[in-house]
């Protein structure tokens, strides 16, 4: 089977073997020895016709390929990345605007009729936390962790800095926002950055589930948030016993 992050050039060698197989069958025609031409056309023919079967049988396997779970995971998961990224742009953007221009305007002196609300943008990013882009984040990110070791790793809390967007209210969150530009740009990059290896990564996670559970069991055991709430539950049950 054809991997699919390798259909691009596929589909150009398919292109070429096209031109080929085009470029051939006119010159076996014009330039051929045989002073026959009935029988340069039937050289030429044939020709044609055997590369046309294997363009077509490459096809058939492209089109299968395009076809399978692997490519519709894949292709997702680059869809809901780039809303992601496109997503937290918005936000960093309107948190700007609403900062910049809070309070009267500077041309009127009337009180700016702003809308402050980032409802829409925290239901995006919340949806795709809760999807199986989410949970190959999350499996990816606690590969890059357990083979950083004890060393930096930049992803490590990309996600934890995403639920605290999310549980931020709104009235606050454009402050909040201000006060961690650096942060903000630092979680912009490394969704810019990503490249294909690590997507193919990512995606090798939904693919093998059975092997994902594993590594996602371990992310949230290792979770900082999720030991906080685990203490808690702990807590509270010793009590009510």
């Amino acid at each position: 089977m054809i991997r699919v992050r390798n259909i691009d050039k596929w589909l150009q060698g398919v292109i070429s073997l096209a031109f080929v197989s085009l470029v051939m069958s006119i010159g076996v025609l014009f330039t051929s020895v045989d002073p026959d031409l009935v029988g340069r056309a039937n050289v030429s023919l044939a020709i044609s016709t055997s590369l046309a079967l294997i363009l077509g049988m490459i096809a058939v396997i492209i089109t299968t390929s395009i076809g399978g779970s692997e490519y519709r995971a894949r292709e997702s998961l680059k869809k809901d990345l780039a809303t992601l990224s496109v997503t937290l742009a918005v936000i960093f953007e309107k948190a700007g605007i609403i900062l910049t221009e809070s309070g009267m305007s500077r041309t009127t002196g009337h009180p700016l009729n702003i809308d402050t609300s980032f409802r829409h943008e925290k239901m995006v990013i919340r949806k795709i936390l809760a999807s199986t882009t989410g949970f190959a984040i999350y499996c990816w990110v606690q590969d890059k962790s357990k083979m950083a070791k004890g060393n930096p790793e930049s992803w490590r809390a990309f996600t934890m800095d995403l639920q605290y967007l999310i549980v931020t209210p709104d009235e606050t969150l454009s402050n909040y926002l201000f006060n961690r530009k650096q942060q903000n740009d630092a979680t912009l990059s490394l969704l810019e950055q990503l490249s294909d290896r690590d997507i193919n990564a990512m995606c090798t996670k939904v693919m093998d589930l059975e092997k994902s559970l594993e590594i996602y069991k371990a992310a949230n055991h290792e979770n900082a948030m999720m030991r906080v709430f685990r203490g808690k539950t702990d807590k509270q049950q010793a009590k009510a016993q």
